[in-house]
């Protein structure tokens, strides 16, 4: 287990066993005599957790069968104390649906009594690699995320240089902050940037997709919910308001929330009181809340699908992120603020953007925004053999109609001169950038995922944009 031990100059790896069969834990001592690892020892379900929120374990046996409760059952609440560590759940009878319902519960493995000391090794080894991987995962994430902020200041146009000064005095400031944009602009970008001046670094800053939580699940998601409240509550459980206590939570796709679970965040946004479901009692935090829509919400409010006195709630300060295609003068210099980087992080072999090649970037109408100017950059540069790269290749195809809004002079004169006599329809921006969904999926072979990558954007924001098109 040594070739990947060193990955950040990490200790040796904590190993804890829980199981009140003590020779148990002293076999598994000598099984793994020699090996780089921390070995604790627990007889009980309430000391392998008291244990896990004293110092974090990487890897953890546990026994199914404890004086004080079930091994499967364990799993959630020592993840919530060590949301990383890997588990293996040993027991001398072996059941099939105990080890899915492990498994379901977080489990990394399943292993029955008497244990085969390769077999624990093996797991062992196995774990941590993993553990390994998904460090090093994050660890390039952070470090992607960083160089993403970065690109935050790279701007020359003056409604850009608006919007600094903007994030610059939400940064100094407690209220809460409604970003707005479409997709691909920056929010979350934004939101962190926000945050980062809000208090010390050591304040959390909690983000979650408003879109991506099922409406059965967000009342407990939002703020947590007791042991046994419903069916599954296997443990208690805190919410992201209690979560984010003393620093910031960004709720993003705000305008996707139902209309109840709105009414239940006013609530909370008034009081900064929280009860969580199945308690008595209740609980106040201090949570400075950042928002962020690619939707129009004052529309939404005159259709009755988001609240107006949320929305007031919300946007104490308001910052609103333009779309690309309406400061194309930050093309060039986005352009060599990220091939800067991708270049670094790639070790690539130098290469230049031609002035005819720009010339194309500027003119497109980028419906996914910075986000896709950097994805189609990354992916010229992975391919480009020669001094230069051309990434319009990768382009969407462009709509011959479409708003005129989202076209440059220089577009349209090349649109012009292409059919003098074809005849410009005009058509909605909505219309726009459905043809252009549908025109980059069908030039993607029907693959959602690839059109998403093309555009910019997520797969759930492809799938949701499609589902609009069927219902209307």
């Amino acid at each position: 287990m040594g070739e990947e031990d060193d990955l950040d100059g990490l200790e040796k790896i904590q190993l804890l066993v829980i199981d009140d069969d003590r020779y148990f834990g002293m076999a598994v001592r000598d099984m793994l005599a020699g090996e780089e690892m921390e070995i604790h020892l627990a007889a009980s379900c309430s000391d392998g957790l008291a244990m896990c929120a004293r110092k974090a374990m990487d890897i953890v046996l546990l026994d199914q069968n404890l004086p004080d409760g079930q091994g499967h059952g364990l799993c959630r609440e020592l993840l919530c104390r060590n949301n990383r560590a890997k588990i293996i759940l040993i027991t001398a009878y072996p059941s099939f649906p105990k080890a899915v319902e492990a498994v379901k519960g977080g489990a990394y493995d399943y292993l029955s009594k008497p244990v085969d000391p390769e077999r624990l090794k093996l797991l062992l080894r196995r774990a941590w690699e993993t553990i390994c991987l998904e460090r090093k995962e994050r660890i390039l994430g952070y470090q992607r995320s960083q160089r993403f902020q970065k690109a935050f200041s790279v701007g020359v146009t003056a409604s850009w240089r608006e919007i600094e000064n903007q994030v610059d005095v939400a940064r100094k400031a407690s209220a809460s902050v409604l970003i707005t944009g479409e997709t691909g602009t920056g929010k979350s970008m934004v939101a962190r940037r926000i945050a980062a001046g809000t208090g010390n670094g050591a304040n959390p800053f909690i983000e979650v997709n408003c879109a991506a939580i099922p409406e059965s699940l967000m009342e407990a998601e939002f703020f947590g919910h007791e042991r046994g409240a419903f069916t599954g509550a296997l443990s208690a459980r805190p919410g992201l308001f209690e979560l984010a206590d003393g620093g910031t939570l960004f709720l993003d796709e705000i305008g996707e929330l139902p209309n109840p679970m709105q009414a239940k965040l006013l609530g909370v946004l008034d009081s900064g009181i929280i009860r969580r479901i199945g308690a008595q009692a209740t609980r106040e935090t201090r949570v400075r809340i950042l928002a962020a829509s690619n939707l129009d919400l004052e529309k939404a409010i005159s259709q009755g699908r988001f609240r107006c006195d949320l929305f007031f709630r919300l946007s104490v300060m308001r910052i609103h992120l333009p779309p690309l295609r309406e400061r194309r003068d930050d093309i060039p210099v986005l352009c060599r603020h990220f091939l800067m980087q991708l270049l670094k992080e790639r070790d690539a072999q130098q290469c230049r953007l031609e002035e005819e090649e720009m010339e194309r970037l500027k003119e497109y109408a980028w419906p996914g925004n910075v986000r896709e100017l950097r994805n189609v950059l990354e992916r010229a540069v992975l391919v480009h053999r020669g001094p230069t790269i051309h990434p319009s290749r990768f382009l969407a195809p462009l709509l011959h109609h479409g708003d005129r809004r989202n076209s440059s002079p220089k577009q349209e004169e090349n649109l012009g001169r292409k059919n003098e006599t074809e005849r410009f329809e005009p058509i909605s921006l909505a219309e726009a950038k459905k043809r252009h969904i549908l025109a980059t999926l069908q030039h993607c072979g029907g693959n959602v995922t690839h059109a998403a990558a093309t555009l910019g954007v997520s797969r759930s924001t492809v799938q949701r944009f499609l589902q609009g098109f069927r219902d209307t």
